[in-house]
Formats: C-alpha cells, structure tokens, sequence
C-alpha cells in the first residue's frame, strides 16, 4: 500500500504569515500524522512565481521528510524576470513510482511532457497517478490522445489537475480544489489523499478545519453570523424592517438619498430595528475628491455627517479620496487630503463615532490606460488611514479601515498578487469593518455587489475570511455588512442556512 498526497493552488505570496501559510503549515504536519509517502504538488504553490515564495514551498517540503515531486502551474510564471531561478529550484524528476508529473503550465503540455508523455503510453509501466496543472481539454488534440491512449492501455490509472479551484471525482481525469482558502470552490482548502491498494486507487479528501465554517463547534458559527449585518441601499426602510423582524445587530445606510432619513416611515423602521436589538448603525459617506489639484465634495460630506449624528449612527464608512496614485506620491499631498478629510470628519470624532476608511478597485478603463486609482492597494490604504490618525491627534484611535473584499478582489492586476489572505494580514489591526459582497463575470469583466450563494463559491470563497476571523487576524466583533444589489433576504438567509443556524 503507498499513500500520495496531492495539492495544488496555494498561492503562496511573498509576504509571511497569511492564511495560505497557515493551510500549508496544517497540511504538513497532517501528511505526517497520515503518514503520506508522496507529496505531488500540482502547480500554483507559489502566488506569482518568486524566489521568495518558492524559497519558502521548497525549505518546508525539505524538512518534513516526505518524498515530493513537483510541476509547475501558471503562477510561476508570473513574474518573468525570477521565473528561471524559480522553476530550477522546484525542479524535481518527472517520475516517483507510483507517480509521475506532467509539465501544463502555460495551458498546454511543455514540449519535454509531451514527449515523456509519448514515452509513457508506449512503456510497460502500469496504473501510474499523474499530477498536472492544466485539465487535459486546455491541451492539444494530439496530445489528448496521446493521453487516451495510455489511458487506455492501462499506463495511466489516474490523472489529477488544479487550476480551477474545484473537486472532480470518479473516472480517470479528477481534480483538486487547491490549498487557498480564498478560492477553494465547493468546501474549505483541502488536498487529496490517494492510496494504492492491491492495484486499485481510491481517495480522501482533507481540508483545513480552520476553514471549514460549517465544521466548527456551533458557538463559534453563531458568534461569527452575529457580525453579518446588512447595508439598506435603496431600500433602508423595507430593509430596516427586515433586520428588526430578524434580528439583525448591525445595519449600514446610504446616503444617496438624504430625504428619506427625515421621513416618518424611516423614524419608525429605524426605532424598531433598534428596538429589536439594533447595534451598530453605519452610514456610508459621499466621496471626496481631487480633481485639478482641488478638494472637492466637502459640503456634501459635511450634510451626510449632520444625518449620521441626527440618526446616532455608531460608525461611518467613507472612500479613501478619489484621485489617481500618481496624484498622492507626494506626501504632501497625502497630508493635505488628511487634513481635509479631518477637517469634515471632525464632528464625527468629536461624538466619539468610528470611521472606517474603504479601499477602491481598478476599472477596465484603467487597466487599459494602466493609470490606477489612489487606494487600490493595501499599502494606500494603509499610508492614508495613518496620515488620517496623525491630522487627528489623540481622536485617531476612533479611525481605522474597512475592508472591501469585493473591491479587492476585482482589482486586477493588484489582485494577483495581493489577494484577500494578503489583505487579512496586511491590514488585520486596522480593521474596523468590512463589506462583502460576491463578484462575478458578465462578458468577461468583473461585478461588484453579488450575493452570495454558499460560504466557498467562484470567485470569492468565504472559507478565508472565516479563517481570517476565527484565528484573529481580524477582530472577532467587526461589523460584516451584505453590501448588495442583489436580494438582501436571499444571501443573508442562505449563509444563515450554510452554517447550520436555525432560521
């Protein structure tokens, strides 16, 4: 009997001690307890293919004591200039007995595994779990039948993929759903365990049970539902009414449209959500922006900020300001956007009100021109909501960050290499609330503001931020807000459910 551990996709950055790092320091030890004698990695380890990330994938894998045989994924080839030091240093042998490595990471087979592939079909070798990166429909038709036929005649027993984040099982062509917890499709980050016995192949799956929502004891679900609030958009009386009928703690405003906060039916919607136990009251502020090296958008601020106190709201949320990065590289600029911001946030702090500043997210438009928005980056926002704590003295403890975690994940090209797991880690002591929202694909462009359909669904899977919230990265008492164009009732209620929660 020969047990093999299969993993793919876990997108190990540069910078340490993310949740990526957390899974892969569960899941050695775990193969050790299993007492797994391969370890076949089948690409994407690394996030972007650097020296460092790869430096770290090899140093553990070396250390654990377990045989391991590597191929590569698209991720490292993601930074060019480190991509030859980075594949020769996780080069291994094609072939371990029982298994063997097909290089695909450019979608199809390399020239080298095509051949040894080739070699493969027409050999005596049997049974044979190959590991690839790329499913076999991304190769070439010769090489697909290349593939049927050592299928056919028995050389090849299994063929495992990555790369699309999901489980395929039964037959001979399976997948794994990868290591990284922020986009595992189907269940928490998990690898596969393939044991071979008396000539025939079977697998278990294992998955981090610090992601695993639905697997953790139940006050820990109930604790962490409880900060699952939701935003009112245009509809914050029906949806004041909804969260008092259920009980929802913590509730977000728009003020797109001031007139409604004077309105009798808001009064009454807004004193029975706080009836019903009604916590934190969040309004989202209009932006301000810098435009001709001008400030502008103070007065309006200013009004949503005397609607903010005259509902008691507990926190507000607001955009960083809008303008482009190269506009705020000067420090000077950024303090005088500190000071303005101050100044119009300065009742707010003076009525002990917390303030979360919003990260942004990239536009076609400027992927095209590749001039970005200020604030799309964890160190943006990170350098401007310092500068907003030193404008304001001994109140800047009241300012912290607000997490987007769809805006961070529709913000290519930064989102490649700074993913939800690097914004946990980068920010996590600064956090003071979030949005989350799903995103989608409509022709090929991302959207914003989708619910969610499950807790690890494409394109955002919500195994990382529970992990990220059960292993302190983040605060355990922040509030979540549904941040949704979508039905409000049909997330709320379907996470309530993927938890296990009584309704």
């Amino acid at each position: 009997m020969i047990k093999v551990a299969v993993a793919a996709d876990l997108h190990l950055p540069d910078l340490k001690d993310t949740l990526k790092e957390k899974v892969w320091h569960w899941l050695l030890p775990e193969l050790q307890k299993r007492q797994v004698d391969i370890f076949a990695g089948g690409g994407d380890l690394t996030a972007v293919g650097t020296v460092a990330a790869a430096a770290r994938i090899m140093s553990d894998l070396q250390s654990c004591g377990i045989r391991f045989i590597l191929t590569p994924g698209n991720s490292e080839l993601r930074t060019p200039e480190q991509t030859g030091e980075v594949l020769q240093m996780m080069s291994t042998v094609e072939e371990m007995p029982p298994v063997a490595v097909l290089d695909s990471s450019t979608g199809r087979l390399s020239a080298a595994a095509a051949e040894y592939l080739r070699r493969l079909a027409g050999s005596s070798r049997r049974n044979l779990l190959v590991v690839t990166h790329y499913p076999p429909e991304s190769w070439s038709a010769e090489d697909q039948a290349v593939l049927a036929g050592a299928v056919s005649c028995g050389v090849i027993g299994k063929l495992v993929h990555g790369h699309k984040h999901y489980d395929r099982c039964g037959g001979v062509v399976e997948a794994v759903r990868g290591l990284d917890p922020d986009k595992a499709i189907g269940g928490a980050p998990a690898a596969a365990v393939y044991t071979l016995d008396n000539g025939v192949w079977t697998r278990e799956d294992i998955a981090c049970p610090e992601a695993d929502l639905p697997e953790w004891p139940l006050s820990d679900r109930a604790e962490f539902f409880r900060n699952i609030g939701i935003c009112g958009m245009k509809m914050p009386v029906e949806y004041l009414e909804y969260a008092a009928d259920k009980g929802i703690a913590n509730f977000e405003l728009r003020y797109r449209e001031p007139e409604t906060f004077v309105t009798p039916e808001f009064k009454r919607a807004l004193q029975k959500w706080r009836d019903c136990g009604g916590k934190i009251l969040s309004l989202h502020l209009p932006d301000i922006k810098l435009e001709n090296n001008v400030f502008t958008g103070q007065e309006k601020m200013a009004d949503a900020i005397r609607l903010a106190l005259l509902c008691r709201c507990e926190r507000v949320t607001v955009h960083v300001p809008r303008g482009y990065q190269d506009e705020f590289s000067d420090p000077a600029m950024l303090r005088q956007a500190a000071s303005e911001f101050t100044g119009c946030l300065r009742p707010l702090l003076e009525n002990n009100v917390q303030i979360g500043v919003e990260n942004l997210h990239t536009t076609a438009m400027e992927r095209a021109e590749k001039r970005y928005k200020f604030g799309c980056t964890a160190a943006e926002c990170r350098n401007f909501v310092g500068a907003l704590r030193e404008a304001a003295g001994d109140d800047g403890k009241l300012i912290g960050f607000h997490l987007d975690i769809g805006h961070a994940r529709n913000n290519a090209p930064f989102c490649h290499q700074s993913m939800l797991s690097e914004w946990y880690a980068g920010m996590g002591d600064l956090i003071n609330g979030m949005h989350i929202h799903q995103v989608t694909q409509v022709d090929g462009e991302m959207k914003n503001h989708v619910g969610f359909t499950g807790l690890f669904t494409r394109l955002i899977s919500l195994a990382g931020l529970g992990m990220a919230w059960k292993c302190g990265q983040i605060g355990r008492n922040i509030p979540m807000f549904l941040e949704l164009r979508t039905p409000v009732p049909e997330c709320w209620e379907c996470l309530q459910c993927e938890l296990h929660l009584e309704k």
